[in-house]
């Protein structure tokens, strides 16, 4: 797990005491490392007080166990195109009330918990739902072309020409260069901008959606109407294209921008 982000800086004070009731009713992402092995959970803060965010039941995304009480973890949450991190202790008292007190200073980051790579590549896409999901049509999918301007094995930005709504879904068909492919994998979009270089484009952040973790975004029956080819993205997967890049950056990938 990488604790140090880059270009960080700090929130404290009565900005810090400002910020937090932003976060009500928003999805936060809480990391626990247990003996070398990161379990990820979801929750929802229902509401804030002071450095105390109330949240609802944590939903295990990727790892093993449920979170126990009194355990100190990483809080990651996005606020517009921003993304923020801070150490906090999960407490939970009874089945109605489960909190966490942040311990430390939030850092405003340019960095994900999966390094992001400036890797810039032709990918196809879809918008879905879950609707579209459940009617089993894959047969006549039309696909639109993006660019890639940076990767993780967690997500991407993309470059395409339309404002995509927050929340929704993409099914995306890459094909990383000397690594697999073509493979397909669903995202969710967390923020969208105006591209710098291009007033016809916007700028596309998602997040990647594991095999696992398919049935908090879709119905069983969705899902299960997808054909296997579909779902290779699972946490393996996912490893291997974190381990892939990193052992990548320092080569130079085709399609890859080194002048930054």
């Amino acid at each position: 797990m990488r604790t140090q982000p880059i270009g960080a800086t700090s929130l404290g004070g009565e900005d810090l005491i400002a910020f937090l009731p932003s976060l009500i009713q928003q999805d936060v992402t809480i990391h626990c490392l247990d003996d070398g092995t990161t379990s990820i959970y979801a929750a929802r803060v229902l509401e804030v007080n002071e450095r105390c965010l109330r949240i609802n039941l944590p939903r295990r995304l990727a790892g093993s166990g449920y979170l126990r009480s009194s355990r100190g973890v990483i809080l990651i949450f996005v606020i517009g195109e921003q993304l923020f991190r801070c150490a906090a202790d999960y407490q939970a008292e009874d089945n109605h009330k489960r909190e966490l007190m942040i311990t430390g200073d939030i850092e405003k980051t340019t960095r994900r918990f999966h390094t992001r790579y400036p890797l810039q590549m032709h990918i196809g896409y879809v918008p879905v739902s879950a609707m579209s999901l459940a009617r089993g049509n894959f047969v006549n999918l039309r696909w639109k072309n993006s660019i890639t301007l940076d990767l993780s094995a967690g997500g991407a930005l993309l470059q395409i020409p339309f404002q995509a709504p927050i929340n929704s879904y993409l099914l995306m068909n890459m094909e990383i260069p000397k690594f697999r492919g073509p493979f397909f994998v669903f995202g969710q979009v967390c923020w969208f901008g105006m591209s710098d270089f291009n007033r016809n484009h916007h700028l596309c952040g998602v997040r990647f959606i594991l095999k696992e973790e398919l049935s908090r975004h879709f119905s069983d029956h969705a899902i299960s109407e997808l054909p296997k080819i579909m779902l290779p993205f699972d946490k393996n997967m996912q490893k291997e294209l974190d381990d892939y890049l990193g052992s990548q950056s320092g080569h130079r990938m085709q399609g890859e921008n080194n002048d930054s």
